[in-house]
């Protein structure tokens, strides 16, 4: 599958996908994003929140590790803890069985069984809309079992309070990693990165009239 060709054809440079803080060193430490199913199997604790839209979803989708071509927000902006957004290079997609999905998964237009088997370029190329660097957004990709930490190129925070606070941690889950890491991953402050409206209005865990 000649995946790079469709993502540079669009510009795409990165996958994005988002956790909380402790999602965040866990997959700094196990040196691997792995799939919700895969964490299970490996006694991996992880946060429940993620919404597949079914029980039927969940057993299937949770086979695979969730990203997408641009940072998801519809999915990151009722999120209810401090999230980090990875970014991840494009070649995370070369994995065998890697499938694409238009729109959000969880809505019920989407079967399970028919996104595991959009595994093709033209199915890549749906992602996009119009021609050049236009895009859309409220996609999904799904890359089966895990994406190993070799692929992550930069986790954003959405403020510098939020970086401050939490790369210590970050640092620590380093010293501690299971894995050889061959590259600095980069740690930024990009607000650009999480829902519009977090810009005038914050993020939902920074809300004090709660």
């Amino acid at each position: 599958m000649a995946c790079a060709a469709v993502f540079s054809a669009h510009g795409s440079t990165s996958l994005w996908h988002y956790t909380n803080l402790d999602g965040a060193c866990g997959i700094i430490e196990h040196g691997a994003i792995y799939a919700r199913a895969e964490l299970r199997r490996r006694g991996i604790a992880f946060p429940e929140s993620h919404y597949f839209g079914n029980e039927e979803k969940e057993a299937i989708l949770g086979e695979y590790v969730s990203c997408s071509h641009m940072p998801p927000w519809g999915m990151m902006q009722n999120e209810r803890q401090e999230i980090v957004v990875m970014a991840l290079n494009v070649g995370a997609c070369d994995a065998e069985g890697t499938c694409f999905c238009p729109g959000y998964s969880a809505r019920a237009e989407y079967i399970s069984t028919d996104i595991v088997t959009w595994t093709e370029d033209e199915h890549l190329e749906r992602l996009y809309t119009g021609t050049g660097y236009a895009t859309v957004q409220g996609a999904e990709i799904f890359v089966p079992t895990v994406i190993s930490g070799d692929h992550t190129t930069k986790l954003c925070f959405f403020n510098q309070a939020m970086l401050d606070a939490h790369l210590p941690r970050l640092i620590e889950a380093g010293k501690h990693s299971r894995h050889a890491y061959t590259h600095t991953i980069n740690v930024t402050v990009e607000p650009s990165r999480f829902p519009r409206q977090w810009k005038d209005f914050g993020a939902p865990w920074e809300d004090t009239n709660e």
